[in-house]
């Protein structure tokens, strides 16, 4: 996971996609592992390509801090709440995840959300608690 700025993420997105912009996150597999995650059964347990019991290494995840400053206010997010949905979403593409067609995009939102609300961020959980009644100064 790296977190940089835009002149870092621009550059990278020049060199590997072709794209002369900033973008909020880009990733980067490795070679052999960008698929959807499947259900793991004792049968098919996944291997890394260390063998058996080593960590499988997706690849990477390059974040923009100063878009993801600009983006939080728009969506109504903190930047901790925005760094944690920009690194769920470029960990998914690195599952083999996309979003460049609308039945992708729903299937990727929908895990995005699943995922967000496993790792407990502060937005998700926002979205699964009744707010507070605020008191007043004479109660």
């Amino acid at each position: 996971i790296v977190l940089t700025d835009d002149d870092e993420v621009r550059a990278l997105n020049r060199r590997w996609r072709g794209q002369d912009r900033t973008t909020d996150v880009l990733s980067f597999a490795m070679d052999g592992f960008a698929r959807p995650l499947a259900p793991r059964s004792s049968a098919h347990p996944r291997r890394s390509a260390r063998g058996a019991g080593a960590p499988t290494i997706l690849g990477d995840v390059v974040i923009s801090v100063e878009q993801a400053l600009r983006q939080a206010p728009r969506r109504r997010r903190g930047l901790d709440d925005e760094l944690a949905f920009l690194l769920v979403h470029g960990f998914l593409h690195l599952c083999g995840y996309d979003h460049a067609k609308p039945a992708e995009r729903r299937t990727m939102r929908a895990v995005e959300r699943k995922l967000r609300a496993l790792l407990g961020s502060a937005a998700a959980q926002r979205a699964y608690r009744r707010p507070k009644p605020s008191l007043s100064r004479d109660e």
